[in-house]
Order: C-alpha cells, then sequence, then structure tokens
C-alpha cells in the first residue's frame, strides 16, 4: 500500500517509536491519526481528567508532573522524547489522567484516539507485550525524579575565577574521564556560550542525541524553562557561597582548604533546610574529587550496614576488609540499628581501626545502656547519647564528609523514617532503641522512633533508590535454623529474635538489588555476646577479604549483581 507524504506523515511517527515498530500502514485504515502541533508551556492534559487519546512524541520535549502545578514551580518527575508514547495508560486502564503534562519545548505530538490505539493492539500482539514492559516499567521507576534515566546534566560554578572553584573542576574534568561505561562518548565539561546555546544542548541531551555535561558560570544561563530540562543540577563553591535564590540544585558541593579536619559544624544546615543534599570535599584528595565524579553522574557507592547488635562488630572487621583491598571507595553509607552506629563514624571518615577503638571504648569498656524502672522499657541508651554527643560535639548529619542516613521506625505514621539531617545522637539512638529494651524516642514533631529494623533490617531498596553506581550490603542477619533455640532464651533474646522475623524476610526479597551482599559468618553469636566481639571482627573481616578478593574490586565496581 502507498501512502502520500501526508498520509505517511502518522505512519512514520509510529514507525520511529518503540512501541509500535514493526506495524504496517494498513494497520492505519479506518482510523484518523492527527498530528498536533503544541507550543512551548502548553499543557496538553491535567490531572484527573478523563483520558480519551494516547500521544506519541514526534519532536520536542513533554514533562509529567505530580500535582496540577505550573511548570514554573514544580519540576517534572519524567520528560517524555521523541519517539515516547504517554497517556496510554488512562485509555487502557479507564481511569482518570495520574498526572498533568506540559510542553517544555515547541512539539509535534501524533494523537492516538482510542479506536486507532484498541485496534493496533488487536491487530499487532508484538505492541501488547511492548505497552505491557512500559507500564510495568513506569510504576518499577515511580515518580522520583532519581529514578528516571540521567540524560541532561549541569554543573553551576558559584565562584567563577576563584581558585578553589577553579582547580576543583580542572580536577574533575580530568576525573570524568575514568567514569566512561561501555558504550557511552567520551564525559566531558561543555560551557554554552548564553542562555539560547544552553537551551539547544540541554534540548539535544533531553532527546538522547547530545553527550557531556554542562558547565555553567552564571545563574541566568538556568532560565525557568532550562531547569525544567535538567535532570540532575550540582552547585560548586566554597562553603559559605550558597546557591542564589530560585536556582533550586539537586546537589550542594561545599569546598574546603585541605587540612580541614571535619566540616564547620552548621555550614550546611541552611542549605539543608532548603531541602538540598550536600557534598563536602577538598579539592586535594583525589578520593574525594572521584566522590563528586560519581555524585554528578548518580554513581555513587553505597554501603549498606544491618542492624544485629554484637554482631555489629562484623561491619567494622568489613571496613578493615575494604581498606585492605583499596577499594571499592565508599561514597554514602546507610546504616540500621547498630548499623546506624558505625556508619555515623564511617560518615566522618574514620578509618577502621578508630572506630574499633571507639566502639571498644564505648560499649565493650563502658555501660552504653543501664537499667530504668520497667515503665516503658527495660534499659535506658541515655549513656550511649551522651558518649556520640561528646565525640561529634555541635556537628549534625549534614556536617558529615561522606552522606549518611540511619533509618528507625516512626511509630506514629507506621513508616520507616530517613534521618539525613539534624542531630546525630538522636539519629543513632532512634534507630538502635528496640521496643522493649530501650524507650522510644521522640522527635522535633512530637512523632516516637523505635529501631529501625522492625520495618528494615538492611536497607538495599533504599540505597539502590539513591544510585545507578554499586550497592554493597554487610547483612548481620542469619538463615534460619530449626532447632537452634534451646533452652529459655533471655527476654531481650525474644523480644530481638520476634522483631527480626519479618524483616528479615524483606532483605532476603532486596538481596537481588545489591551488587554484592556480604554474609559474614556470625550465626554461632547472639545479638548480645558483646564479648565475642572480635571473633565476630574477624568473622567480617574474612568474609568481605573472600568475597570482594574473589569478585576483585574491579568487578564489584562495575557491578556485579552478585549476592554472597
Amino acid at each position: 500500500m502507498h501512502l502520500n507524504a501526508a498520509a505517511d506523515h502518522p505512519y512514520r511517527i509510529l514507525q520511529g517509536s518503540a512501541a509500535f515498530h514493526g506495524i504496517e500502514p494498513a494497520d492505519l485504515d479506518g482510523c484518523s491519526a492527527e498530528v498536533q502541533t503544541i507550543p512551548a508551556g502548553t499543557t496538553l492534559f491535567q490531572q484527573g481528567e478523563t483520558a480519551d487519546v494516547a500521544y506519541v512524541v514526534e519532536t520536542g520535549i513533554i514533562g509529567l508532573y505530580e500535582q496540577e502545578e505550573n511548570a514554573e514551580t514544580s519540576r517534572p518527575f519524567r520528560k517524555v522524547v521523541p519517539g515516547d508514547l504517554m497517556g496510554e495508560y488512562g485509555l487502557l486502564c479507564d481511569q482518570p489522567r495520574s498526572a498533568t503534562a506540559v510542553a517544555l519545548t515547541d512539539c509535534s505530538v501524533l494523537r492516538l484516539e482510542r479506536p486507532l490505539l484498541n485496534q493496533l493492539l488487536a491487530r499487532r500482539p508484538a505492541v501488547q507485550t511492548t505497552l505491557l514492559r512500559q507500564i510495568a516499567a513506569a510504576a518499577s521507576r515511580g515518580r522520583s525524579r532519581d529514578g528516571t534515566p540521567l540524560r541532561s546534566v549541569a554543573l553551576l560554578d558559584l565562584q567563577p575565577g576563584s581558585t578553589a572553584t577553579q582547580q576543583t573542576i580542572a580536577l574533575l574534568r580530568r576525573e570524568l574521564t575514568q567514569h566512561q561505561q561501555a558504550g557511552e562518548a567520551p564525559i566531558e565539561l561543555i560551557e554554552p556560550s548564553d542562555e539560547d546555546d544552553c537551551q539547544r544542548r540541554l534540548i539535544r541531551q533531553a532527546s538522547g542525541e547530545g553527550t557531556g555535561l554542562l558547565l555553567l558560570g552564571d545563574p541566568a544561563l538556568i532560565s525557568a524553562r532550562n531547569r525544567q530540562l535538567i535532570d540532575r543540577l550540582v552547585t560548586v563553591g566554597q562553603a559559605g557561597h550558597e546557591p542564589p535564590p530560585g536556582v533550586d540544585p539537586d546537589l550542594a558541593v561545599l569546598i574546603w582548604p585541605e587540612g580541614t579536619p571535619q566540616p564547620e559544624p552548621g555550614a550546611a544546615s541552611r542549605i539543608r533546610r532548603l531541602g538540598i543534599p550536600c557534598l563536602h570535599i577538598r579539592p586535594g584528595r583525589p578520593v574525594e574529587i572521584g566522590r563528586l565524579a560519581r555524585m554528578l553522574l548518580r554513581r555513587p557507592t553505597v554501603l549498606v550496614l544491618g542492624g544485629g547488635g554484637a554482631r555489629g562488630f562484623a561491619h567494622i572487621g568489613a571496613l578493615a576488609a575494604l581498606e585492605a583491598l583499596g577499594e571499592p571507595v565508599i561514597d554514602m553509607v546507610l546504616g540500621v540499628s547498630v548499623g546506624a552506629l558505625v556508619g555515623s563514624l564511617v560518615a566522618f571518615d574514620l578509618p577502621a581501626s578508630q572506630i574499633l577503638s571507639e566502639l571498644e571504648r564505648v560499649i565493650i569498656r563502658s555501660r552504653p545502656y543501664t537499667l530504668k524502672l520497667p515503665t516503658d522499657a527495660l534499659f535506658s541508651l541515655e549513656n550511649s547519647r551522651r558518649a556520640l554527643a561528646a565525640f561529634f560535639g555541635a556537628a549534625s548529619i549534614e556536617d558529615a564528609w561522606l552522606p549518611y542516613r540511619a533509618y528507625s521506625t516512626n511509630l506514629s505514621s507506621k513508616r520507616l523514617h530517613c534521618w539525613d539531617e539534624g542531630s546525630l545522637p538522636n539519629a543513632v539512638i532512634a534507630s538502635m532503641s528496640v521496643p522493649g529494651i530501650f524507650p522510644p524516642c521522640l522527635d522535633a514533631a512530637g512523632d516516637l522512633h523505635v529501631d529501625g529494623g522492625i520495618l528494615s533490617n538492611l536497607p538495599i531498596r533504599q540505597a539502590r533508590e539513591l544510585t545507578d553506581g554499586r550497592v554493597i550490603a554487610v547483612s548481620l542477619d542469619v538463615p534460619p535454623q530449626p532447632g537452634a533455640m534451646q533452652g529459655r532464651p533471655s527476654l531481650a533474646s525474644t523480644i530481638i529474635n520476634a522483631m527480626m522475623c519479618s524483616s528479615h524476610a524483606d532483605g532476603e526479597a532486596d538481596a537481588g538489588l545489591a551488587d554484592v551482599v556480604l554474609r559474614p559468618a556470625i550465626s554461632a553469636y547472639s545479638f548480645l555476646e558483646w564479648k565475642q566481639y572480635r571473633r565476630i571482627h574477624a568473622a567480617g573481616y574474612d568474609e568481605a577479604l573472600a568475597v570482594l578478593k574473589g569478585h576483585g574490586a574491579g568487578s564489584a565496581a562495575q557491578g556485579s549483581n552478585a549476592t554472597v
């Protein structure tokens, strides 16, 4: 069948879409397929409206928003680019629009009325399979911007001409060449000449045509429309230089002089209160420039430390093995319960030997908890809180060299709570407060928190949501052993073991999301066998050394997806 140019236009658009590749011109017989021009800023449809048409994008970029908001005051959770299908969910499921669609640039789209979509599905079973996969993939990604492909990345220099930022950017250029992945074009920093040039490059990148990261020296280049096109915006400046109003970065990098032992407490607090994550670096340290490169590309290596009482000394052994191997370098740490305690020390860049020394002092040679009147718990963790407060001083979570997150269970919301800012002692104690053994912790909002292990004893899923790079987890759970519980266990052991039942199953289900899961041989030691800490430490060291050497630091770095 031969079509003239006008009639052939819809067919060519469909053929260029992955969802409809392989259809024939005859598949469009009897149904209208209109090509529509959409000016930038136009709302194509709004959340809650009746869905009566789907669209295939021919040219331009459309943003999808969760709320019926103006594109200038919110950011899209997904960018629909040429070849993409959108709006099909409402038609296939007879549901109202689940998002608002706004043209971020001038666009051309093909309208697929319900009869045509149904006809294509009936005539081409392969289209049914493709659409099911697309819907499943969209459901898996959810509506977090961090789950979408990273196409447009911009780096804004807050102090053009500053020696500190110039040095950082020069070192970063060199480091980015080490992060090119198979099939990728070389990663380089590109400097747009003006706002229009910036927009052209962003459009090409968002469409999958352009390569490279944009280096911006003037906030004026980030117009409201340009900001909608940037998937990840990172600002770089010396500590004390904050992102200008309206810039809204995804990450703020604070540069500190070489020799700075710890970021000045409170330096990142105002930025963090705006909801902007911070990364502290010293340009003279190659490890920290490498961390910046990985954070910029959303490929940090995330360490996940699970809960398990005395078994937590295995975490320190695993850290010692990582240091001995020299790779992989950890960029971010997540922890639950005792994993939150160890993780807090990792986040402040302490070596494994010092972490072991500190916890020997606080836990083994001192009394980390004291007996109390059994009104809401058997013991109190006030001794541990005081020890943490003395060690960290005025430093908060956002003052750590490595991004850090601790998890507790919020009894008020019945949800897992992430502590990524504020008081370190509060976060650690809340994450460690086993209900019944230790009293719940009150947060600033008046909510009560207990041990995060109730809902997630190994937050691998949360780590995977934070990175497209590596996830290395250390599990302190042991496989179920029927008949292993002999005699009459203590009240504390019974509470802890009962608490771990459901989170153990969830941890096993999420294990496949990690690149490596280390499982030290610690089944012989209970949660409360603190006197065996040296043997537990050795088990963690042996496991990490054997597994990471067996896979090779390089293979772990590339993401082996091995669960051991």
